[in-house]
């Protein structure tokens, strides 16, 4: 055997300086990974998340093919990788075909039009365009915008909560919070922190919610954010009982309202609306109804997609309080029906209105079949479906 034939034969099918270029390529995969204390698995999980197409389903394996030099993904699955760590190919598996073109002012109106229209669009549908357009700024720029890959995956977490897709959407909030760390980016770190106090209340988990609000820094405190965290630390305590304190801190999420919004602050923000939505919620859990139906009729005159499934329930459950079972089943199924909607915040309210109508008419045929609509069980116990969107 000649010397190019046993150099070829020791390296697997490749030459000595194909052999070196994937040992380089190895290294920097390993490093990227434990440099985020990811094991191959989280690895494989954030990846699949990132994916434009079909995923091998031993992913795991292969990654570990893949750092031990043993192989190297396709150009699809590199973009996916290099998606995954907010990163561009290049940096993770050296210079390749040439790369799409683009410019940095027309990502920025991309992205700027896929945040505009998160509040009205189908989620499934944005996130498809969002998580496109993801993969697409790997390979169109050798060094893209740093900030627009954390934004495209704020939006993506953002949608994925929507979904009741909760660990892809916690994949997404943490490369999001990880690339915004490492700019310090304090504007996009605040609306990191800001879906996560969100997701917190949703989940039933009110005191981690509360200290992420209340530990959400200067851009949480001094801008029209604040009165978003605020907002959140109310809904907590509130579903924590603590009715002083939950007025509190609406109080604090009212002044707030008239503070300017950062302007290195990336996200569209309606402030009034999303007031107008938590102290809804407050006066609801709290039981005042008269405040709670004033700020929900307020929300349905005002055409706010998002907030329009909780207005209905809400005055779901106040009829149902009164004793109106007819206008309490009405306004259930309205809520329902509203497409665009963040699925987990409405299961919360389908059980309250559910448990009000079990404890008054527990024999309402009617009722029963709301129960199922909603895909919640008697007294309040979730079936699989409303587990999932609540998980």
């Amino acid at each position: 055997m000649n010397q190019t034939a046993t150099s070829v034969w020791a390296t697997g099918g490749m030459r000595a300086d194909e052999s070196g270029q994937i040992e380089s390529r190895r290294g920097r995969l390993r490093s990227a990974r434990q440099g985020r204390r990811l094991s191959v698995e989280d690895a494989a999980a954030m990846v699949r998340t990132c994916a434009a197409g079909p995923v091998p389903a031993n992913l795991a394996d292969r990654w570990v093919e893949w750092e031990r030099g043993r192989s190297e993904p396709g150009s699809e699955l590199q973009v996916a990788v290099a998606t995954a760590f907010g990163v561009v190919p290049d940096q993770l598996f050296g210079p390749g075909p040439a790369r799409r073109g683009g410019t940095a002012a027309g990502d920025d109106r991309v992205i700027r039009q896929l945040l505009d229209a998160y509040p009205t669009r189908p989620a499934e549908e944005l996130a498809a365009e969002a998580a496109e357009h993801l993969a697409m700024l790997s390979v169109a720029h050798a060094t893209p915008v740093p900030r627009d890959p954390a934004l495209l995956h704020l939006l993506l977490a953002h949608l994925h909560h929507d979904l009741g897709e909760r660990p892809t959407s916690t994949i997404h909030q943490r490369l999001a919070s990880g690339i915004a760390t490492r700019l310090a980016d304090r504007a996009l770190l605040a609306r990191c922190r800001d879906l996560a106090a969100a997701c917190a209340v949703t989940s039933g988990r009110s005191r981690t919610a509360i200290e992420i609000a209340q530990d959400g820094g200067a851009a949480t405190t001094t801008s029209s954010l604040g009165s978003r965290m605020r907002g959140h630390e109310a809904r907590a305590w509130a579903r924590l009982g603590q009715h002083r304190a939950a007025l509190m801190a609406l109080d604090r999420a009212r002044e707030l309202l008239s503070a300017p919004q950062d302007p290195d602050d990336p996200w569209p923000d309606d402030g009034t609306r999303r007031f107008e939505a938590d102290a809804m919620e407050v006066y609801r859990v709290l039981g005042d109804d008269l405040a709670a139906e004033s700020f929900a009729a307020a929300l349905l005159a005002g055409d706010t997609p998002m907030a329009a499934a909780p207005a209905h329930l809400t005055l779901g459950v106040t009829a149902a309080r009164r004793g109106d079972a007819g206008r309490a089943l009405h306004a259930g199924y309205q809520g329902l029906a509203v497409s665009r909607r963040c699925r987990p915040a409405v299961a919360l309210v389908a059980e309250e209105l559910l448990n009000v109508l079990d404890t008054r008419w527990p024999r309402h045929s009617e009722i029963a079949r709301l129960r199922s609509a909603a895909g919640l069980r008697p007294s309040g116990r979730r079936t699989r479906t409303a587990q999932r969107l609540e998980a």
